[in-house]
């Protein structure tokens, strides 16, 4: 475009750029985790200790821009799985900022994202750029009064990348007996992403009515409505690690509900998502055929939270006897050995078969 030259006594025109938005996004693979967690994820035979924070590690997926509309009202970064965004999601943003976050993207997926500002009445939009998430360590998930949340899926097997969106772990979504986390409440805003965005139909507490209840209430309290709008409630009264599992019937149960497909999506938790959950989300990415580096950092993911440190190398939390105690079940690899531990618990065949289908996205 051109304007009037506004130097005095010149009368002529000069070039002037003409106003635009443009997105600056990084073409290699982007990594949503801080540098240390980066380090951790990537090391080999990290001893979590040396890692240990309380704020998730996680800091999304960085987008810049450039924004020379001098007159823009408002500005949003749209993002979608699809090319053509028949849906997608959208970030509004500050019009004087020139980068924000986007939270809770699927890992190694590829998001196509554009900035869209409105100048008057009209709107303008930047040419769309691709975003390629990392591969490696857990899909952590950012929700809004809750924490250590993570997608169970999302990990490589001898079947193919596990399916996410599927199943979700986390800590408790409301003030328990514990008195170490009252302020845990999932707020509206969590609340609304959950039920509409994640779509959580079944929430899977592995504690029991009683423990789901604020300090000093009386123990018929526990909740009997999920905080999750439109979920239903399910308890299971099981501990966790080696202990944990010795509970057969327990784990029967919470089992045969994971390997029916109408519960899904379904959101799993304890107090801190950290041991009874562990236990859990081990199991069934074990099942799936993860590969131990991978089980590793699942479990241990719970160290970069406020639930605290979660060493697979032992101490207060029993992550090597619980490994000992699978191990002594038969099969030729740890996958094997899983199913037998559900064999022997009573979970049907057929079920494993229907869980494993669930999470690899195949027919049950």
């Amino acid at each position: 475009m051109k304007r009037y030259c506004e130097r005095e006594g010149c009368d002529a025109y000069e070039e002037q750029a003409a106003p635009m938005l443009r997105l600056f996004i990084n073409q290699e693979e982007v990594s949503p985790f801080v540098s240390s967690i980066d380090s951790y994820l990537k090391a080999a035979n990290p001893d979590v200790k040396d890692y240990v924070r309380t704020d998730d590690g996680y800091q999304g997926y960085k987008v810049r821009w450039l924004c020379t509309f001098d007159n823009i009202e408002s500005l949003r970064v749209d993002y979608s799985e699809q090319s053509d965004f028949a849906t997608y999601q959208s970030e509004s943003v500050d019009p004087s900022e020139s980068s924000c976050s986007l939270w809770n993207l699927k890992k190694a997926s590829t998001y196509y994202v554009r900035l869209v500002g409105k100048v008057g009445e009209e709107e303008k939009t930047s040419e769309v750029a691709t975003l390629k998430t990392a591969s490696y360590g857990p899909r952590v998930m950012k929700i809004d009064g809750i924490h250590n949340v993570r997608d169970v899926g999302g990990y490589q097997t001898p079947s193919g990348r596990t399916v996410q969106g599927k199943m979700f772990r986390g800590g408790a979504l409301s003030p328990s007996t514990d008195k170490a986390y009252t302020n845990i409440n999932l707020s509206e805003k969590g609340k609304k992403y959950m039920s509409e965005t994640l779509g959580i139909k079944t929430d899977f507490d592995l504690r029991s009515q009683a423990e789901n209840r604020a300090p000093d209430t009386p123990i018929e309290s526990g909740l009997t409505v999920s905080p999750i709008p439109n979920a239903s409630l399910h308890y299971y009264s099981v501990g966790g690690y080696d202990d944990g599992i010795a509970n057969k019937n327990g784990y029967r149960k919470v089992f045969s509900d994971l390997s029916d497909p109408s519960n899904y999506p379904v959101y799993i938790h304890c107090t801190g998502g950290a041991d009874r959950t562990g236990t859990v989300s081990f199991l069934v990415n074990a099942l799936l055929g993860v590969s131990k580096e991978d089980l590793i950092h699942d479990y241990e993911y719970t160290s970069f939270s406020i639930y605290g440190e979660r060493n697979s190398r032992g101490g207060v939390y029993r992550f090597p006897e619980l490994l000992e105690a699978i191990e002594a079940y038969e099969g030729d690899s740890l996958s094997k050995k899983v199913e037998s531990y559900l064999l022997s618990c009573g979970v049907t065949a057929d079920e494993i078969y229907n869980l494993k289908a669930i999470m690899l996205g195949k027919p049950t």
